[in-house]
């Protein structure tokens, strides 16, 4: 009891009881275990920035892009759809909608 005693009047927790070692928060320890975090986030945001800026520039040619890829989009689905037409069997819903006309 009177170590007990002697650990606690010394700033030490009852944790050091067992092992012989204490926890301690020091600033040193903190910024060491959290600077790569801290670098990660940094390099992620440059990136962002960097990458935002060179697009910014190529907003028109985007557009064109996409517009051209929504065009072979459209176009591609205009001609499945008309070969499954003109394939269809004979109990196909383009034969249907011929007999109901």
């Amino acid at each position: 009891m009177a170590r007990m005693g002697a650990l606690l009047r010394n700033n030490y927790s009852i944790r050091t009881l067992f092992n012989g070692k204490s926890l301690s928060n020091s600033a040193h320890d903190i910024v060491r275990l959290l600077w790569p975090f801290l670098a990660w986030g940094a390099l992620v945001v440059l990136l962002y920035g960097i990458s935002f800026a060179s697009f910014n520039s190529m907003n028109g040619k985007l557009v064109a892009i996409k517009l051209v890829r929504r065009t072979v989009a459209q176009e591609s689905r205009l001609v499945y759809y008309a070969t499954e037409a003109a394939l269809g069997q004979v109990g196909g819903w383009l034969v249907g909608c011929a007999r109901a006309v």
